[in-house]
């Protein structure tokens, strides 16, 4: 009978390889979920219920475009405690990579 080394307790293994799971939906948060292409983005917002606040409206894929989006998503929020706001997008090719700068950096300043 062949004995086998017993699994080393640094070698990783499937649950520790793959990332954490993401975080339940926050009670009192809004979901902006993006379409993105070349020339335009389409935009809806729903809560964390799934409740739709505000059907897709089209913007444009430019930074004028990605000021619009972020002024008219925080809008939606006139509660006294800030809600936090969640940006979901398609990454299709490279036509998402301004939108997610835009956000990362309006992320870092608030």
């Amino acid at each position: 009978m062949r004995k086998t080394a017993p699994k080393s307790p640094s070698r990783p293994n499937r649950r520790t390889m793959w990332p954490r799971a993401p975080e339940p939906p926050l009670e009192n948060a809004l979901y902006v979920g993006i379409d993105v292409s070349q020339e335009h983005l389409d935009a809806a917002v729903v809560d964390a219920r799934g409740n739709l606040l505000r059907a897709a409206q089209r913007y444009e894929n430019t930074g004028p475009g990605f000021e619009r989006l972020w002024d008219d998503t925080q809008a939606l929020d006139r509660s006294p405690s800030r809600h936090p706001v969640a940006y979901a997008m398609e990454a299709s090719g490279i036509s998402h990579l301004g939108l997610l700068a835009f956000l990362l950096e309006k992320k870092a300043r608030t």
